[in-house]
């Protein structure tokens, strides 16, 4: 079980994120993730990832993700690898690599079953809309958006 403080840092680390704070995000995600053995440092990842990426910092924001994603696998949380995926579609699409993005994101709408995480079955969706946008296939996004 993570030490009450790591989930402190946490949640510092997202009021951070959410004030538009990046640089002070950073440091609390970084804080947490030092003080939590590795299999439970999954929140914090993305979080830091997304903190990275905001500004437009996409180059170290990747491995964060990866980073996330990776652990993710080994706890076999299957939520928290779909966060992860989002994140790296969001870099995929930033970059331009519109086939990476919906790679991505259609993984991580795989791995949520019906009703999970309908929030995050949303934004994958919708970075995967954006993809689909990206590569010229509008018709598939029509289809998905009215589907949901």
């Amino acid at each position: 079980k993570p030490q009450p403080a790591v989930h402190w840092y946490r949640r510092a680390g997202d009021l951070a994120l959410t004030s538009f704070a990046y640089e002070t995000a950073i440091e609390h995600y970084d804080r947490a993730l030092e003080l939590e053995p590795d299999e439970e440092g999954l929140a914090s990842h993305p979080g830091r990832g997304e903190a990275l990426s905001a500004p437009g910092e996409l180059d170290p924001a990747q491995p964060s993700y990866d980073s996330a994603k990776e652990r993710a696998v080994l706890a076999r949380d299957t939520e928290s690898e779909a966060a992860a995926r989002h994140g790296l579609a969001r870099v995929a699409v930033r970059r331009g690599d519109a086939e990476l993005a919906i790679e991505e994101a259609s993984s991580g709408i795989d791995l949520l079953g019906a009703g999970v995480a309908p929030a995050l079955q949303s934004r994958l969706l919708g970075v995967r809309s954006t993809g689909k946008i990206l590569i010229g296939a509008e018709e598939s996004v029509w289809v998905t958006q009215n589907f949901c």
